[in-house]
């Protein structure tokens, strides 16, 4: 009798929430966090808005069944690309009410696609599951170490890579965003030191270009926020910039990944390490 040997080992799965849908895991989080922010949304000039998990989650179900209500099958593409703004989707069809049943979903159902960069070619759609979203999730714990007491400061569109709500997702991260164009760096950076400030971020998820002004606005004002880390990643950050990264936060992390496979790796720097002023990876993420 022959006898056979498996060539990995087999354990059971730590995050059981993997094999989810999002709209299951979404119902999830708001029963943890009902009345916590999921979103805060600044601009300037504007009353500040926010939406609770509670009313993302009803929300969410309302646009569902109006989409089922239109006509829209299981399996249909509905192509949105909104600003990061909380009443743009949730207008359009604030008039409409629908009793519509929400189909079953699968966790290897397509649920996301999002563009790629395009900077190695013509941009295109990479596809995620349920799975696979809430996969992207993890390895943003893992190699970021968010928990669901930070408050991230986000740049980025919800519809880019480094933008989607992965981590409130996972496990109901406030994220602070803003869906204004400002006509001029100094005014962007400006707002998002204010923004910083006033909703008490620990986290800041920032575009190299970004921290390059706010560095300059730190030295100009001799001021001091001590984040608990700053996430970037996209583009090379200049020593100089580096340089001055102590007086905001405790530590930098620089990702690399990209539409397709996600978030596949990091680098954490303290910034009273040396270390940081003399490194010369400069990491890149297609957003």
């Amino acid at each position: 009798m022959t006898s056979h040997k498996l060539s990995y080992l087999q354990r059971p799965l730590e995050n059981g929430h993997l094999f989810e849908s999002v709209p299951a895991r979404l119902e999830y989080i708001a029963s943890r966090f009902p009345d916590k922010k999921a979103y805060v949304f600044l601009s300037p000039g504007k009353p500040r808005m926010s939406i609770t998990g509670i009313e993302l989650l009803e929300k969410s179900r309302a646009i569902a069944k109006a989409l089922v209500g239109r006509g829209i099958k299981q399996g249909d593409i509905v192509g949105i690309s909104q600003p990061n703004n909380r009443d743009s989707l949730f207008a359009i069809l604030e008039n409409e009410r629908s009793n519509s049943s929400l189909p079953p979903l699968d966790p290897d159902d397509i649920a996301l696609l999002i563009a790629t960069s395009g900077s190695t070619g013509e941009s295109k759609l990479a596809a995620h599951s349920h799975r696979t979203v809430l996969m992207s999730g993890v390895h943003l714990q893992d190699s970021m170490g968010y928990t669901s007491h930070d408050v991230v400061s986000n740049e980025r569109k919800m519809s880019w890579i480094g933008g989607f709500p992965f981590q409130y997702l996972l496990n109901g991260v406030t994220t602070v965003t803003t869906e204004y164009r400002f006509e001029s760096l100094k005014e962007h950076c400006l707002f998002t030191y204010s923004a910083l400030q006033q909703e008490k971020c620990n986290i800041g998820c920032l575009l190299p270009v970004t921290l390059n002004g706010l560095a300059d606005i730190f030295r100009e004002n001799k001021s001091k926020l001590i984040l608990d880390n700053i996430h970037t990643g996209g583009a090379p950050i200049s020593k100089a910039c580096l340089g001055g990264l102590g007086e905001i936060t405790k530590n930098v992390t620089v990702c690399y990944g990209n539409s397709e496979a996600g978030f596949l790796t990091s680098k954490p720097f303290p910034t009273s390490s040396p270390s940081l002023l003399t490194t010369r990876q400069v990491s890149r993420i297609k957003d």
